[in-house]
């Protein structure tokens, strides 16, 4: 590893303690409703070619005693084109 990779990293790690170290602001009012979602690809070449992708969300709804959540999945997979996996989930 050359001289300035090993300087490059150090001051990258310095930089990154820093923004940890600095409070984060007080959460502020929020209202019933709340939510995620996350999106993923993965693709390789070599050998073979596969991919896969993910898809993730959830909805939340809250009023008094009541907590309503909506979540759904989906997750494939190919490889040399042709599908090797699918996973599929909705629910409330």
């Amino acid at each position: 590893m050359k001289l300035r990779d090993i300087g490059v990293m150090a001051l990258f790690c310095a930089l990154a303690g820093t923004a940890i170290a600095h409070d984060e602001a007080p959460p502020e009012e929020s209202g019933p409703w709340s939510g995620n979602l996350a999106l993923g690809y993965l693709a390789s070449q070599g050998n073979t070619d596969s991919s896969s992708g993910t898809f993730e969300f959830r909805v939340g709804y809250d009023q008094n005693a009541w907590h309503h959540a909506l979540a759904g999945r989906a997750f494939g997979s190919s490889e040399e084109g042709n599908t090797t996996a699918e996973n599929y989930k909705l629910g409330w």
